[in-house]
C-alpha cells in the first residue's frame, strides 16, 4: 500500500515539475532576446538614403551600383567650432567701435568613396534591431537617456519610406547609445559601434585599399607607361614573386619590388569622378590592369598633378599625385612620398 501511494505521489510530482518546465520555456522563448527586437525592417539593397544630423556637422551617404559591386557616395560637412578662438596671453581686447569683425569660418566639406565598411553601416541599419526595448519614456525621465536635448538624427530612406531615429545618450559605462523611434516614440538601447560611425563616418567608412581583392588574387598583369607595355605573371613557385611570361619560374626582382610597393598604395583623401583641369598626357604616369586566371579584374592609374591644380601653393611645391581604381572609383590623392618613388622607379620596370 505504501508502495502504491508512493508511486502516485511520484507521478503526480513529476507530471508538476513537468508542467513548470513547459511554462517556463514557453515564457522565455516568448521573451525577444538580446539583439533581436526589431525597430524597423528593411533589407541593405533597399536603402535609398542616408542623412546623419549632429551638432558638429552632417553625414549623407548614397549608394550606387556598378559592375564591381555597391559603393556609397559620402558627404561629410564639419560645422566652424563653436569654441571662441583663444587670444594670445596679454592681449588686449579692441576699444574701436568701427573694428571689423573676424569673417566667418566656413564649414568644412569631404566627399568620399565607401565599400566595405559602408556597406557593413547599412546591413545595421536595414534592418534595424536593438540590443534592449525600453518602451516609452516618461518627460520626467527624458534627462536619465539624454533624450532632454537631443542633438543628432538619423534619417534613412528604405523602400520609399523615410524612418527618423533620434539620438540620445550613452548607456552606462559609454559602449551603448539610448535612441528613440521617431514614428512610434518608443526607446531603445543600440550598439554604440553604429552611432560612432556615423559621427565619425569621414575616417571611419572612407574607402583607403586600392583594390577590393588580396594582393595574392592576381595572376597576370600589364603596366602601361606612356607608350611602353610590359606583362609579368604571378611566379609559379613563389606566390609573392613576378616573372616574366616567357620564364614563370624566374623572379624578377625589379618588377616584383615594383609592384609590392604598388600594393601599399593608400589613399589620404578624395577629388572626384573626374578631375579638373584633366590631367595632361605627361602627368598620366602609369596604368596596371591586374587579371586572374581568365578575365581583368581590376586596374589601377597613377597620375601626377602640377601644384597649381590642387589650390594655392608656394612656387616650388612639389606636385601631388592622384590615383583611381576599380575600388575607389573616383580619383583620391594618395601618400606623396610613396608615389614619387613608384614613379621614380618605374623606367627600369617597362623598359
Amino acid at each position: 500500500m505504501v508502495a502504491r501511494g508512493l508511486v502516485i505521489h511520484t507521478a503526480i510530482l513529476a507530471l508538476a515539475a513537468g508542467l513548470a518546465f513547459k511554462t517556463f520555456t514557453k515564457d522565455d522563448s516568448a521573451t525577444p532576446q538580446h539583439g533581436e527586437t526589431e525597430l524597423w525592417a528593411g533589407k541593405p539593397d533597399q536603402v535609398q538614403e542616408l542623412r546623419f544630423e549632429h551638432k558638429v556637422g552632417t553625414l549623407t551617404l548614397v549608394p550606387h551600383q556598378d559592375s564591381n559591386g555597391t559603393y556609397y557616395v559620402g558627404t561629410a560637412k564639419k560645422n566652424p567650432s563653436a569654441t571662441p578662438e583663444k587670444k594670445p596671453e596679454g592681449a588686449q581686447s579692441s576699444t574701436e567701435p568701427d573694428a571689423p569683425k573676424p569673417a566667418p569660418a566656413e564649414a568644412k566639406v569631404a566627399h568620399f568613396i565607401a565599400t566595405k565598411d559602408g556597406e557593413d553601416l547599412i546591413g545595421q541599419l536595414a534592418p534595424l534591431k536593438a540590443l534592449r526595448s525600453l518602451g516609452k519614456v516618461s518627460d520626467a525621465d527624458k534627462s536619465d537617456f539624454g533624450f532632454d536635448q537631443i542633438d543628432s538624427k538619423l534619417y534613412i530612406k528604405t523602400g520609399g519610406t523615410q524612418r527618423e531615429l533620434l539620438i540620445g545618450g550613452t548607456t552606462p559605462g559609454g559602449s551603448d547609445y539610448y535612441v528613440k523611434d521617431g514614428a512610434t516614440g518608443n526607446a531603445y538601447v543600440v550598439a554604440g559601434t553604429i552611432v560612432r560611425d556615423l559621427m565619425n563616418a569621414d575616417t571611419r567608412l572612407v574607402e583607403h585599399k586600392m583594390h577590393g581583392f588580396e594582393d595574392s588574387v592576381p595572376k597576370r598583369v600589364k603596366i602601361t607607361a606612356g607608350g611602353s607595355t610590359r606583362e609579368f605573371v604571378r611566379s609559379a613557385d613563389k606566390k609573392d614573386a613576378w616573372t616574366k611570361p616567357a620564364a614563370p619560374n624566374d623572379k624578377d626582382e625589379t618588377a616584383t619590388n615594383w609592384l609590392s610597393k604598388v600594393d601599399r598604395l593608400r589613399t589620404t583623401s578624395y577629388e572626384g569622378e573626374k578631375l579638373s583641369p584633366p590631367p595632361a598626357a605627361a602627368d598620366q604616369i602609369v596604368r596596371i590592369e591586374y587579371f586572374d586566371d581568365r578575365k581583368p579584374i581590376g586596374y589601377l592609374e597613377l597620375v601626377r598633378r602640377a601644384p597649381g591644380a590642387v589650390g594655392e601653393g608656394e612656387k616650388d611645391a612639389k606636385p601631388e599625385y592622384v590615383a583611381k581604381s576599380e575600388n575607389t572609383r573616383w580619383y583620391a590623392t594618395v601618400i606623396r612620398s610613396a608615389a614619387e618613388q613608384l614613379e621614380q622607379d618605374m623606367k627600369s620596370v617597362v623598359q
